[in-house]
């Protein structure tokens, strides 16, 4: 990886923001790095990454800043993961390449329909996963001294995604996993057969995870909204996702399914009055909270 520009963030307190150029994915990302409110020297530093950096950077140092400041979870630097603006695939199309586990060029060719730009298509989170574990993490835990085994992974929707794939492919790189909203529907049933065959497998395994969801992100909900905005894409949309999906059900499913190998300490929650949008925003502290023990 290597870090084509650094700059203090002109909004942020406490951050810096990096350019970097992973050495195996096209296209740089967006880096903003936040320090506690307060920390003494003699104080440990956690991790936490965040995913979605492009919207949920200010929240996320906000969020940790309280929730330090009232001693509910330990001093962290919040590490969040974007794109350049000014890059030629937009945000809200590169993560669909970076955050997916496998390609779904129906879905894909749909997405570009809806924006208006064409999505890349999907299935780089393996790469993505390698530039975060490989690359990004140990170049912030040389320059910061977060201590390595102290990593939080925080995503929503795809981000949640993705924080389950990781969990999947690599349980060890991280301690916990926050997931709102998650996107377990993608490709149908896969994510919950990796799901069981990774209970299976051997040896113990010290993580925590915590999956929650709006209240109004079950499948009555979306229906009835969809069916309000009334555009052909999204029946598309749901042919093609084989059906409406119930991400609070899908939520309380994976945590308990995940509950079953040693070592997995699962909590699942619905956040009253949310939607996929809101969700996050209601439930970062409180999932913190859980995972931290506080």
């Amino acid at each position: 990886m290597k870090i084509i520009r650094r700059e203090p963030s002109n909004t942020l307190e406490r951050t810096q923001i990096w350019t970097v150029q992973p050495d195996h994915i096209e296209g740089p990302f967006l880096i903003t790095l936040s320090e506690p409110w307060k920390r003494t020297p003699d104080q440990p530093l956690f991790g936490r990454m965040v995913l979605d950096g492009n919207v949920l950077c200010g929240f996320a140092q906000y969020a940790s800043q309280c929730a330090e400041a009232e001693l509910l979870v330990p001093p962290a630097l919040v590490v969040t993961i974007g794109y350049p603006l000014h890059s030629p695939t937009p945000p809200i199309m590169a993560r669909n390449r970076d955050l997916t586990p496998m390609a779904w060029p129906e879905w894909e060719a749909l997405y570009s329909t809806l924006h208006g730009a064409t999505s890349p298509s999907g299935g780089g989170a393996d790469r993505f996963l390698a530039f975060i574990c490989d690359e990004l993490k140990p170049a912030v835990e040389r320059e910061f001294g977060v201590l390595p085994g102290e990593w939080d992974l925080a995503g929503t929707s795809f981000g949640g995604l993705f924080a389950v794939h990781a969990l999947l492919s690599a349980p060890t790189q991280f301690k916990r996993y926050f997931g709102c909203g998650s996107s377990f529907w993608w490709r149908g049933t896969m994510m919950f057969e990796r799901a069981e065959a990774f209970v299976r497998e051997a040896g113990d395994l010290d993580v925590a995870v915590y999956l929650c969801a709006g209240e109004f992100e079950t499948a009555d909900h979306l229906k009835a909204v969809l069916e309000k905005l009334n555009l052909p894409v999204f029946k598309e949309y749901i042919d093609v996702m084989g059906g409406y999906p119930d991400i609070v059900d899908e939520a309380h499913r994976m945590a308990a399914l995940l509950a079953q190998r040693k070592g997995c300490r699962t909590h699942s929650a619905v956040v009253p009055n949310q939607t996929h949008g809101s969700a996050p925003l209601a439930a970062l502290v409180q999932g913190l909270r859980w995972l931290h023990g506080r």
